[in-house]
């Protein structure tokens, strides 16, 4: 029988699927010991039995990849957190095979188990709920561990949600108050906090001197052309009329007093809205079929210094409650950047406006986020000083738009179960849940 105490539950890279973990496991993992799960040696890996830390991420990631509904019995669920990583998960393999010598182990002299459920034990095996801890840990049940489920619904509790799907309560209470108070007083506020979170999403080194990126806007300038000009005409006649695409200050940002209210910017203050590649350009201002589309490229004229909200960076969170409570408002906030709304609805952008006005006083140069409207995975670059780019000369496309493509999911929802009879189960009520 193999030594445990030098290899007893080593997971590799290979046999974590969520990218944090792979991350974590090749940052911080060792070389030549045997994966317990794929059986593999000469592969990074990091031993969960010895390195708290790893065992604390796992717990962090059941919380984005599952709601306390799935595996809690106080709401309903099954209570048994290690199923969910017997079966088909997100964040590892699932090899189980409890007539493997090898994965049986001894732990003390007549006593020995699985390595899988030893692993799974090790993970789950203490202060799972708020109350058991100072803030020091990632808890999986909410409330305290004495209460029932209905119990903690009367007295205001409401089960995790996957933080996939969860809101800030921050997010939230500022979004309101946006709705009674000025700006300028909760700038104020904010400043604070987010100096304090600037360095998670800081990037300073991928947007330099002359890097390139794209702007669009519908339309066109009409040039008309003579014979003389050296165009070859199809049809006699002395001059026609030729679509040329926007140049230079035409395909730019507007000068302030024309610059109307935007998604990071308000009203008479102009940003320079950028695209990582001409496609996610023309997707973000929402062309119809038909129309024109002049498209121009920029450079960026020094390094800037840009708050990235492309990937927010688990690793920089997993640790206990209070980040995680982090991450999820950072998140909010990439989500919120990443999607457009209609015209009408622009009293949407307050939120948006209000948080990239307390980044441009912490010193960013401006804001990078995801594209949720691109083909092809692209991003978008606001500037907040445009002069710290400039149009290419040349560099003007016109594009005709052919057609426009939507792409659906569908949403869980089971049409067998009565959801008007709301005897038997919790519902979300007046801001929380409850029987």
């Amino acid at each position: 029988m193999q030594d445990f105490k030098i290899n007893i539950l080593s997971i590799c890279t290979n046999c974590a699927k969520d990218e944090f973990l792979k991350k974590y496991i090749n940052e911080k993992g060792i070389y030549n010991q045997t994966c317990i799960l794929c059986k593999k040696e000469n592969l990074m890996t990091v031993d969960f039995y010895w390195n708290k830390e790893i065992r604390t991420l796992v717990r962090a990631l059941v919380r984005i990849y599952f709601s306390e509904f799935e595996y809690s019995s106080f709401w309903g669920g099954v209570n048994n957190l290690p199923h969910l990583l017997y079966i088909e998960n997100p964040i590892l393999t699932h090899i189980y095979n409890e007539n493997d010598e090898f994965d049986w182990v001894e732990l003390e002299e007549g006593y020995g188990c699985h390595r899988i459920d030893l692993l799974f034990e090790t993970i789950f095996e203490k202060n799972l709920f708020t109350d058991q801890h100072e803030g020091n840990e990632v808890s999986l049940f909410n409330g305290p561990s004495t209460l029932s489920g209905r119990e903690r619904a009367n007295e205001g509790y409401s089960p995790f949600i996957k933080l996939t799907k969860d809101v800030s309560s921050l997010f939230t209470n500022y979004e309101l108050r946006l709705q009674s108070e000025n700006h300028f007083i909760l700038e104020s506020e904010l400043i604070e906090k987010f100096l304090a979170l600037s360095h998670f999403i800081e990037n300073n080194r991928d947007f330099t001197k002359q890097m390139s990126y794209f702007r669009a806007r519908i339309g066109y300038n009409n040039h008309i052309a003579y014979q003389d000009s050296g165009i070859d005409f199809d049809v006699d006649f002395n001059d026609r009329v030729i679509k040329v695409p926007y140049m230079g200050a035409d395909i730019s940002c507007p000068p302030p007093p024309k610059a109307t209210a935007g998604r990071l910017n308000r009203v008479n203050v102009s940003y320079l809205y950028l695209s990582s590649d001409s496609e996610t350009a023309i997707s973000e201002i929402r062309p119809h079929p038909s129309n024109y589309v002049s498209i121009g490229e920029f450079s960026l004229l020094e390094d800037i210094r840009i708050a990235d909200f492309r990937k927010i960076n688990l690793l920089h969170f997993f640790k206990n409650d209070r980040l995680l409570d982090d991450y999820v408002l950072l998140s909010n906030i990439a989500a919120k950047f990443s999607i457009p709304i209609t015209p009408e609805e622009k009293e949407g952008y307050l939120f948006t406006q209000l948080i990239t006005e307390v980044f441009r006083k912490i010193g960013f140069d401006g804001i990078c986020f995801n594209s949720s409207i691109s083909n092809n995975n692209g991003y978008n670059l606001v500037i907040f000083n445009p002069n710290k780019a400039e149009y290419k000369q040349g560099s003007s496309v016109l594009k005709r738009v052919e057609k426009v493509k939507f792409e659906t999911v569908n949403e869980k929802f089971d049409s067998k179960f009565d959801y008007e009879n709301e005897e038997d189960y919790i519902v979300f009520k007046e801001g929380r849940w409850q029987t």
